[in-house]
């Protein structure tokens, strides 16, 4: 027969009904002895696991997307600290503009494109590929070519640069197609040469916005051009040219589509990702793909359907391919900075920004090692950008922390009324130490003419070190911190909760394993205790449940989380030898306790009268 509470313990959160079932009944060593006791309570624990096994899974994605939810809000209380010290790498006329950089992965080379005669190489006015060694104070300058060069794809020691351009820096490109054109580190190779299918579609017709893998052999970019007989249709394709070879490969081969577009190669050169349209005409919903650059086998849809879904121009996946950053709306006027983690088999959502119609582009870029993301833009991410100016961010994974990199004046916005003036793109290093961006000059000093105050600039600083570990607040799991003692304390051999954040990049709840026990391992996320590893129950980004071990001595323990990248948190908490604690049916330990019938598990009131007692 249908019970009436046990229909309302069922709609009780997943994981207080796990926790409530096995710790009621493990906390009766308040009662009776603890050595009388254990071999009791470890058996209806194990029972009531199996039992809530079916309980958890009805309310898993409810449990997912609230712990998701809580994890997006604590973001904003992430550390603020700013990274210093902020070095000006250009320093133009007010009316010239330098934009788009990208930095090399050892931090030593930054490629961009300016207006100015930044290196003297003389000639007509006009946009120059500029290559600068920011190694040496003052950065040193090289013009790679007299041609347009937005965010570079740059090997990982700088001496390989690629760009596209429909500039004629050779010679060689007396059509003013779209071109992909590569600095060797001593001369510029035009690596293209096609044609429009018509010159008044020269402007969309071409080679575009190439990727270059840490050794420089590979060259990743989209091109609707015929370069190896397989795109008679001119469909926007994928293509992978290996510098050592000199040969083309077509990596996608699509038909009646807009096609693929915003190619980019891992550091070692094993994976591709990219933008797919499958609109016959441009979408503003699209498809994120990864794909293996050796079988050309698609290994992965990162997002389907995406609104505005956008790759930034420069390093958008780390250098194992195993991390992938993207921006997409997740409403109306209101796009986020996403990550695949392929390390953790998650997708998550970085940010969660206010909708805003006069913003920048977000421009999410990664770090070769996967640790950190840069993006920018005009919302309000921590506090202290009251005056709505563009600010550069950078959030360091592992730890998730959240740090503002500038400091711009309200005149920084980017726009011109509602004209947008400029876009803020970032770049890291490999470690993730170093960040090249280009930002309204008014972030190093006041203009004189109004009218350029958001011409760009070129700007490298260092980014605010990881913390050294995060803080932990440990309590019992059925009072959750509302026992009467002032003292809050645990005893071994029963249930913990550790709160904090970055503790997993997923939410897991735990299986019992085949000897009875449950993994010490669980999405990657450690858990030990006076340096006894815990039995872990459930995770997610910001609690995790754990045992306390049997043998923790009484006295102040440490409890250590470590999550899969290593960072770990920690607290300390009180071990007594018995530290009662009832569940209650809000899970937060006050209220009305969650008091279960031993045999069938349905709570009361009990009625004896059929003669069973209990």
């Amino acid at each position: 027969m249908d019970n009436p509470d046990a229909r309302g313990f069922s709609k009780l959160p997943a994981l207080f009904k796990v926790e409530s079932l096995t710790f009621y009944f493990s906390r009766l060593s308040s009662f009776i002895s603890h050595d009388e006791s254990a071999p009791f309570k470890r058996q209806l624990s194990l029972h009531l696991y199996r039992r809530s096994k079916t309980l958890v899974l009805r309310r898993r994605q409810f449990l997912f997307a609230l712990l998701a939810t809580v994890a997006l809000c604590a973001i904003g209380w992430q550390s603020a600290r700013m990274q210093s010290p902020l070095r000006r790498i250009t320093n133009t006329t007010e009316d010239g503009k330098s934009l788009s950089p990208t930095i090399s992965g050892d931090g030593r080379i930054v490629g961009f494109e300016s207006t100015e005669d930044i290196a003297n190489a003389g000639g007509p006015e006009g946009f120059r590929a500029i290559r600068a060694n920011v190694s040496v104070d003052p950065p040193t300058f090289l013009q790679m070519g007299a041609a347009r060069a937005p965010a570079p794809a740059i090997s990982q020691d700088g001496a390989r640069i690629a760009f596209a351009a429909k500039e004629n820096p050779l010679g060689t490109n007396n059509d003013f197609n779209s071109e992909i054109f590569l600095y060797d580190g001593a001369k510029l190779l035009q690596i293209t040469n096609t044609a429009p299918a018509d010159v008044s579609n020269r402007a969309a017709h071409g080679n575009f916005q190439p990727s270059i893998s840490d050794d420089g052999r590979y060259i990743a970019f989209s091109s609707n051009r015929n370069l190896t007989n397989q795109n008679a249709d001119g469909n926007l394709e994928i293509f992978v040219y290996d510098t050592i070879a000199a040969s083309f490969v077509q990596a996608t081969n699509s038909t009646g589509i807009v096609g693929f577009s915003d190619a980019k190669i891992s550091g070692d050169g094993l994976t591709l990702v990219y933008v797919r349209d499958t609109g016959q005409t441009q979408s503003t919903n699209r498809d994120l793909v990864r794909q293996n650059r050796q079988t050309l086998f698609v290994i992965g849809l990162l997002a389907t359907n995406s609104p505005k879904l956008g790759l930034t121009y420069g390093r958008a996946i780390s250098d194992d391919g195993l991390r992938v950053v993207w921006s997409a709306e997740s409403a109306p006027d209101a796009s986020q900075v996403f990550l695949w983690d392929g390390r953790n088999s998650v997708t998550r959502q970085i940010t969660a920004l206010a909708d805003r119609v006069t913003d920048v582009p977000l421009h999410p870029s990664i770090s070769g090692n996967g640790s950190r993301i840069s993006f920018a833009t005009r919302r309000t991410v921590m506090p202290g950008n009251s005056d709505n100016s563009i600010e550069l961010y950078t959030y360091e994974i592992s730890s998730g922390t959240m740090a503002r990199v500038t400091s711009a004046p309200g005149t920084a916005d980017g726009f011109d009324g509602s004209r947008r003036e400029v876009e803020v793109v970032s770049s890291l290093s490999d470690d993730g130490s170093i960040v090249a961006f280009n930002f309204p000059r008014v972030l190093s000093g006041a203009v004189a003419n109004a009218d350029f105050t958001n011409n760009p600039e070129i700007y490298v600083t260092g980014t605010a070190p990881r913390p050294s570990a995060g803080t932990l607040t440990v309590l019992n799991r059925a009072s959750f911190g509302h026992e009467p003692s002032s003292t809050k304390a645990v005893a071994p051999d029963s249930i913990a909760v550790a709160l904090g954040s970055a503790l997993a990049f997923t939410t897991v709840q735990s299986q019992r394993q085949p000897d009875g026990t449950f993994p010490t391992t669980v999405g990657g996320t450690t858990v030990t205790v006076n340096s006894q590893p815990a039995q872990i129950f459930y995770v997610s980004p910001t609690e995790v449940h754990f045992h306390v071990p049997v043998a923790t001595a009484l006295g102040t323990a440490e409890v250590v989380v470590t999550n899969s990248d290593g960072f770990q948190s920690r607290g300390s908490v009180v071990v007594l030898r018995a530290a009662p604690g009832v569940f209650t049916k809000s899970g937060d330990g006050l209220g009305e306790g969650m008091i279960l019938d031993a045999d069938t598990l349905q709570s009361g009131p009990f009625d004896p009268s059929s003669g069973n007692l209990r």
